[in-house]
């Protein structure tokens, strides 16, 4: 529990010179760490010796669709470039259920007319229509042109002379 003294002087010490110092550097033991607690003694922030940072709470912060990044040469924490964090795209997933019918859209406009279709065959005569009803009488037709003169007919019996 050696650490608890630490902070305390550290703390104390920091806070005696805050008001004259523009920096504070904290150089923790070989093997030790800089370390932050909020007032429940809850670990905020922490630098192990070899560089390692950590940052306990950042997991129950709210999500964010910010990324954050830091600089390999400086190890500055900066934000990242959106193009640089893409990775390579991931297998197929399986195919999910089929959805509910969506619904019904608006009818399209009519489009343009097609060409003319080769012409079909020749169908099959239908059956013979019933008889008709009998028409109306026709106007009386021209009088036709005078034929020939027929060829003479059989003389006739002498009568009996009768009764005078």
């Amino acid at each position: 529990m050696r650490r608890k003294p630490l902070i305390i002087a550290m703390s104390a010490a920091l806070a005696s010179i805050a008001g004259f110092a523009s920096d504070v550097e904290v150089t923790p033991a070989p093997g030790g760490a800089f370390i932050i607690n909020d007032t429940g003694q809850i670990e905020r922030f922490k630098v192990l010796d070899s560089g390692q940072v950590y940052i306990p709470g950042i997991s129950s912060t709210t999500l964010n669709s910010s990324l954050l990044c830091f600089s390999s040469p400086t190890g500055q924490i900066t934000q990242c470039d959106p193009g640089a964090v893409e990775g390579a795209q991931g297998p197929v997933g399986p195919q999910g259920p089929q959805g509910d019918k969506g619904l019904t859209g608006d009818q399209g406009p009519v489009g343009p007319q097609g060409l003319q279709g080769d012409k079909g065959l020749t169908g099959d005569q239908g059956p013979v229509g019933p008889q008709g009803l009998q028409g109306l009488q026709g106007d009386k037709g021209l009088t036709g042109d005078q034929g020939p003169v027929g060829p003479q007919g059989l003389q006739g019996d002498k009568g009996l002379i009768g009764d005078q």
